[in-house]
């Protein structure tokens, strides 16, 4: 699947402008959301569209570009397939309240099938950022 949209969201550039200022920046959570919005509005979102299921934070690693961070979505309790198009990662600053902190979406989505079939995807990303001392990211 081609991820064709994606950026950080308003509210996302807004938490890594206090990051600069020192404030501890933390990804907090992903989600799936099953529609999708023009491209011209993916900067405003604050949630995701459609249906939205937790994703799991699989792995975060820190490199010289900034966090590669994978994102993995399973049908564990799946009870009939679904197409999500979009995925979001969610982040709070230090002492704020959790924001949509980036959002990528695909026009087609993925399908993800009822719990009788086996299924993972992975989706991999680059926070680019030339200091991640003040970023952190919750992995489970």
């Amino acid at each position: 699947m081609e991820w064709n949209n994606y950026c950080v969201t308003n509210a996302g550039v807004a938490v890594l402008k206090k990051a600069i200022g020192g404030k501890k920046v933390t990804i907090t959570a992903a989600k799936s959301g099953t529609d999708t919005v023009p491209e011209s509005e993916l900067k405003e979102q604050s949630v995701l569209s459609g249906i939205m299921r937790n994703v799991t934070i699989a792995n975060a690693t820190s490199q010289p570009e900034g966090y590669r961070v994978t994102l993995r979505v399973t049908n564990t309790g799946v009870k009939s397939s679904y197409i999500f198009k979009q995925l979001g990662l969610f982040a709070t600053a230090e002492d704020e309240s959790e924001v949509l902190f980036a959002i990528l979406q695909s026009e087609n989505g993925e399908t993800v099938p009822d719990e009788s079939e086996l299924y993972t995807y992975d989706v991999s990303l680059i926070i680019a950022i030339s200091d991640t001392s003040n970023i952190t990211v919750n992995v489970r």
